[in-house]
This record gives C-alpha cells, sequence and structure tokens, in this order.
C-alpha cells in the first residue's frame, strides 16, 4: 500500500457516513411529505409540531405555512446534498483511481519492461540485419570487380580466339599445302627410289656404264647415260638411256660381229666408233678422260672385239 493510503481509508468512511445521513435526512423528508399529503400530521410526528400546539388560534394556517417553509427547507436542503453527494461521488472516483493507480503503474512498467526488451531485441536484429546488409553490399562490390575482370578476360578470350581461329584458317591452309607438297614429294621420292632401284640394276649387269656424250648417226652430240652389256650368246648391246631412271632406252644397239658390227678407236681424241649388226647406226663415243676410254675399250673386248682398229 501506498503512503498515502490511511488518509483515503479515512475520507471514503467519511463519505460513507454523509451519505448515510443524506439517506436518512431525505427518508425523513419523504416521510413528512407523505404524511401531508394524507391529511396531516399527529402530534407525534418528530420535528413537524408547532410551537403553540394544534389548538392555537390560527393554528391550520401556521401549521400549513411552517409545513410549506420546512418544505422548502428542505428541498434546499436536499438540493444541497445532492450536490454534495454528487461532489463526494467524483471525490470517490478520484481517490479510487488514485488507489488503483500503484497497480496500474505496475502494469505500465510491465508492459515498459517488455516493450523496451522488445525494442531491445528488435536494435540486435536491426544491427545484425545492418552488418548482413554491409557484408551483402561489400560482397556485391566484390562481385562486380570480379565480373568486370571476367568481362575483360572474355573479351581478351574472344579476340584471342578469333586470331587463333584466322591462325588455324591459315595453317589448315599451310597444312593442305604441305601435303600436296608431301604428296608430290613422295611420289618423286617414291620415283627417285624405282629410277635408283632401275639405275643400280642396269650398272650391276653392265659390263661398262656412265654419262657420255654420244653422237648417233652423225647428229648432235649429246650427254647421255650409256650401258654395254652382255646379250644372248655373248653378244654385246649398247643402250642410251635420257637419264640413269628413264624407264626407256633412246636406242639399242646389237654389236654382233657376225652380223657385220665393227668398232674403232681414235686415242689421240678419244673417241670409239661403233657400228650395229647389218650396218644399221653408228654410234660414236666421246671420252673425257684416258680411263673413260680404257673403260669403255675394255668392255668392248670383253664382248668380242679384241682387235680394234685404231
Amino acid at each position: 500500500m501506498s503512503p498515502g493510503g490511511p488518509n483515503v481509508d479515512a475520507q471514503v468512511d467519511e463519505l460513507q457516513a454523509l451519505v448515510r445521513q443524506s439517506r436518512e435526512e431525505q427518508a425523513a423528508i419523504s416521510s413528512k411529505i407523505l404524511a401531508l399529503k394524507g391529511g396531516g400530521m399527529g402530534s407525534n410526528t418528530p420535528g413537524l409540531r408547532p410551537p403553540g400546539g394544534l389548538g392555537a388560534a390560527g393554528g391550520a394556517a401556521d401549521e400549513a405555512r411552517a409545513l410549506r417553509e420546512q418544505l422548502a427547507e428542505t428541498d434546499t436542503i436536499a438540493l444541497e446534498k445532492d450536490s454534495e453527494i454528487e461532489r463526494l461521488t467524483q471525490q470517490v472516483k478520484v481517490l479510487s483511481t488514485a488507489l488503483d493507480e500503484p497497480a496500474n503503474g505496475a502494469a505500465w512498467r510491465a508492459r515498459y519492461e517488455d516493450a523496451q526488451k522488445r525494442v531491445e531485441g528488435w536494435e540486435k536484429d536491426y544491427q545484425g540485419l545492418k552488418i548482413e546488409s554491409d557484408m551483402k553490399q561489400r560482397e556485391i562490390v566484390n562481385l562486380s570487380s570480379y565480373l568486370r575482370i571476367l568481362e575483360v578476360d572474355q573479351q581478351v578470350n574472344g579476340q584471342q580466339r578469333e586470331r587463333l581461329l584466322a591462325d588455324g584458317k591459315t595453317v589448315r591452309g599451310n597444312v593442305r599445302v604441305l601435303q600436296v607438297e608431301r604428296d608430290s614429294l613422295g611420289r618423286q621420292l617414291r620415283a627417285l627410289e624405282e629410277g635408283f632401284l632401275r639405275c643400280i640394276g642396269r650398272v650391276t649387269q653392265s659390263l661398262a656404264s656412265g654419262v657420255s656424250t654420244v653422237v648417233v648417226d652423225d647428229k648432235n652430240p649429246e650427254a647421255r647415260f650409256v650401258v654395254l652389256r652382255a646379250g644372248a650368246e655373248g653378244v654385246g648391246v649398247i643402250e642410251i638411256f635420257r637419264e640413269p631412271d628413264a624407264h626407256d632406252e633412246i636406242l639399242a644397239l646389237e654389236l654382233s660381229k657376225a652380223d657385220g658390227a665393227a668398232a674403232s678407236m681414235d686415242e689421240e681424241s678419244m673417241t670409239i666408233l661403233l657400228t650395229g649388226s647389218l650396218g644399221e647406226s653408228t654410234l660414236r663415243l666421246c671420252c673425257v678422260g684416258k680411263d673413260e676410254f680404257m673403260k669403255w675399250s675394255g668392255a668392248l673386248r670383253q664382248v668380242g672385239f679384241d682387235n680394234i682398229d685404231m
């Protein structure tokens, strides 16, 4: 209870006593009014007996006047009491409110504390959300920077891709050219291999071979590959090729002495004149050195031309 509790109780008791007194006075006034309406009051009615008694001269008029005055006074007192009751009622309400203030204050204090706790919780949540928002903002800034880096890398990669595509196109063209060249070189290599094999075969099967200057039937001298080999029954055959690896010979001259073939040589000019069988053609070999001259003359002796005309 608050410090002003006993004073409030005393005021309430005083107001209750005043209310009881006012009710008693109202009840007395009401009984008097009822008695007047009933035809008069007895001698025993308290508070309404006239001073001179009922048998005095002019008693009825005086009694009526006295009752009227008393009634007016009673009405005035009743109005005053009503006002006083109204005032006391308001005061009781004020005092009741004053009595309820401590409990209401505690309730409001509890509500305030709860609200303050909720506000503190909201502030913590707000701070957490603010920190999270700041982190998200920094993350957005970092991701934006990384995105710009990726865009630059993408642009560079795109340019590099275009350059690589152009280089690849050029390389593919070069590859096709190189493929053609490789195929051509392959064919040339196979041709050389085949020609080399033909040349080796001709050289190994011949008595003498080599590049010499030849004059066929008094035509212009030409450098040709000449091979002298022994044919059937030891008859010599001299073949002339345009190249050492040529497929076919330009001239094949059979040197059969039985068919009229002849050979003569001039050691001073280092030339050898050959006449084919049946005198079909003549061939002059022009040697460039003593060794070549001895090579061809020795080979001719092996095919039966032991006594060569000098």
